[in-house]
């Protein structure tokens, strides 16, 4: 029988959920494709969450230039 201390544990507990999160069958997959298209359409500033715009003057800048109507 093996005791494993608490530090012990915690060691294989998080080896064990490494291996878990990292196995292959964890990752979602999306083909290229449908990256290119979603990126080529805009969707993201058309409908998504945007991250790294100043203010309301950049965004319309940036729905200006693709095209989009505020």
């Amino acid at each position: 029988m093996v005791i494993l201390s608490r530090p012990g544990i915690a060691a294989l507990l998080q080896l064990e959920l490494f291996d878990w999160a990292l196995h292959q069958k964890m990752h979602v997959t999306t083909p290229n494709a449908k990256i290119a298209a979603y990126a080529a359409q805009q969707l993201q500033v058309k409908n998504g969450v945007l991250i790294g715009i100043w203010d309301e003057a950049e965004l319309g800048a940036i729905r200006e230039k693709i095209g989009i109507k505020p």
